[in-house]
């Protein structure tokens, strides 16, 4: 059985509260500073394997787009510009 809102850490009861009210209830309690938010995100990107899924797929996209620049009927000086673009866009910079 779940325990009443008042009982749960981090919970508050806005039983009661509508419109600017509740916002501000909502707004008034401690949410966690955004570094650490964003640290238990990557987390648990990471232990789920999203991560490798979705950089599995940018380098599929990515092979995709080169390979499919080589057969567009663009003057060769844009096609190498856009083929710079695509490889510039999948470049990690952390």
């Amino acid at each position: 059985m779940t325990a009443p809102p008042r009982e749960r850490p981090g919970v508050m009861d806005l039983a009661g509260l509508d419109g600017p009210g509740a916002v501000r209830a909502v707004l008034a309690r401690e949410l966690p500073e955004p570094a650490a938010r964003f640290r238990e995100f990557v987390t648990v990107v990471d232990t789920t394997g999203a991560r490798a899924s979705v950089e599995d797929m940018v380098a599929t996209r990515h092979a995709q787009a080169l390979t499919g620049l080589d057969t567009v009927p663009y003057p060769p000086s844009a096609a190498a510009t856009l083929r710079h673009i695509a490889t510039r866009a999948v470049e990690r910079t952390s």
